[in-house]
Formats: C-alpha cells, structure tokens, sequence
C-alpha cells in the first residue's frame, strides 16, 4: 500500500527541515510530492523515490487510483495526478517525479464545464481526473 502525501505552503522552506531539491514551485507557491509505502506489520513508513516507473496515482478526495502506464502509454509514469477539484482551486495537472516537475492541467478543448462525460472526446485521463470530485 502506498500513500501519496502533497504539501504546499510557505512552511515548506521556512524552517521546514525539507531537501531544497525536493521542494518545487508551482505559480510562486513552494510544493512538494511524497510517496510512502505503508509497512502495516512494522507500523512505520518508508520513503519511496515515486509511485513506479510503471504506474501513475490519480488522487481524488476520497480515493487513489493507481494506472499502469504500459497498458495507457498516454499517461506519464511515475506520476501523481491531482483530481479536478485541485485544479480548479490553482493545484498544477501532474507532478513527474523523474524529473521533478509539476505540469499545467490539460486544456478543457471542446469539453463541457460539467464534471461527468460529455459527447465530445475525452482521454482516460480525463475521466479519471473527474471521478472522484
């Protein structure tokens, strides 16, 4: 089990006892991704490098989903992927922990405002972005 931790806030770099190198900035606000594997049976966490060269995190409010990116080479791997309602709030579209960067949501082109399926073209992205608001 992994869990998927973002921080954001002033805090990160006043003080905050946090790698420089791991603290992004997203539109002058400093962020940062982690991810931990949950070790229930030694009741500890342990510090992962991402979520798998193979699998990208599509985080919700109540739920992850976890995608292989072999099977949907679209999606980036190794991602963390925020729902919409983050993005609507200022939150960046993905973070690419390759190479540390956090990248615009994707352009709404000929979608409807609407948060469920519309007749126009969606990618799987799209739809898992919005499943859980």
């Amino acid at each position: 089990m992994l869990m998927v931790h973002y921080m954001f806030g002033a805090n990160l770099v006043q003080g905050g006892g946090y790698d420089e190198t791991e603290i992004f900035m997203w539109r002058g606000c400093p962020s940062r991704m982690e991810v931990f594997e949950v070790d229930v049976t030694g009741r500890r966490l342990v510090g992962q490098s991402g979520v798998g060269d193979g699998q990208a995190a599509f985080v919700g409010a109540a739920h992850t989903v976890m995608v292989s990116t072999k099977k949907f080479p679209k999606i980036a791997a190794n991602s963390v992927y925020l729902n919409y309602y983050m993005r609507q709030r200022g939150h960046f579209g993905a973070y690419h922990f390759e190479d540390r960067k956090a990248t615009q949501p994707r352009a709404p082109k000929g979608r409807s405002r609407r948060l469920y399926p519309c007749a126009c073209h969606w990618e799987l992205e799209d739809y898992l972005v919005v499943c859980d608001v």
